[in-house]
C-alpha cells in the first residue's frame, strides 16, 4: 500500500488566495459601478413621483366626477370619503393639488 502526497501551498507562498492590491481593485471597479448608477436611479425616483402625482390628479378629478354625478354639486372639499376606499390621497414630496370648490378643478402644483 502507497501512500499519495497531496502538494499544499505553503502559507505565505503566494500560491493561493488574493494579494491586498487584487481586492482593492475589484473594490474600486464595484465603487465606479456604484457611482455611475446612481444618477440613473434618482431620475427613475423622479419619474415615478411624477407620475404617482399625476394618477393622483386623475383620481381626484375622477371622484369629483362622480360626486357632482351623484349630488348635483361639488364637493366642499377634498376629503377622504370622495375616494372608493376613504383613504386620502397621498402625494408624492414636491406635489399638491389645489381643489377649487366653485368650479371643480383640480390643479397639480409643484411645491418648491
Amino acid at each position: 500500500m502507497t501512500l499519495r502526497q497531496t502538494s499544499r501551498a505553503r502559507p505565505g507562498s503566494g500560491s493561493r488566495g488574493f494579494t491586498l492590491v487584487e481586492l482593492m481593485i475589484v473594490v474600486m471597479i464595484i465603487a465606479i459601478l456604484a457611482a455611475l448608477a446612481t444618477p440613473l436611479v434618482a431620475h427613475y425616483i423622479t419619474d415615478t413621483d411624477d407620475a404617482a402625482a399625476q394618477a393622483n390628479l386623475v383620481a381626484a378629478e375622477k371622484a369629483i366626477a362622480i360626486y357632482y354625478g351623484n349630488n348635483g354639486a361639488f364637493p366642499a372639499a377634498l376629503t377622504p370619503d370622495l375616494f372608493s376606499q376613504s383613504k386620502p390621497l397621498v402625494m408624492p414630496a414636491g406635489w399638491s393639488l389645489q381643489y377649487d370648490s366653485a368650479t371643480g378643478d383640480v390643479t397639480l402644483v409643484a411645491v418648491p
